[in-house]
């Protein structure tokens, strides 16, 4: 049985800091370098020895579709300006 949930992420940051989710290399952007890390954790649990728990947006113990949402929705997201 599967049950949908919501997620709301707030981030509070000074206006000199932007927060980017999904920027796993910490480079300032979320692009293909983030996918890539992302894409090598899709489909794994916190059991499996590729579970990438910064990927698991919702931290259900997982990285499904609903992190991919999450990601997606920052895709692109550079510091300084979405």
């Amino acid at each position: 049985v599967s049950t949908p949930i919501t997620v709301v992420i707030r981030v509070t940051a000074s206006d000199d800091l932007q927060v980017c989710l999904g920027d796993f290399n910490n480079d300032g952007d979320v692009n293909l370098c983030d996918f890539g890390a992302f894409g090598a954790a899709f489909g794994t649990t916190d059991s499996d020895p590729n579970y990438f728990a910064p990927a698991d947006f919702d931290n259900d113990g997982d990285v499904d579709l609903g992190d991919f949402g999450a990601f997606g929705a920052n895709f692109g997201c550079t510091r300084g300006g979405a």
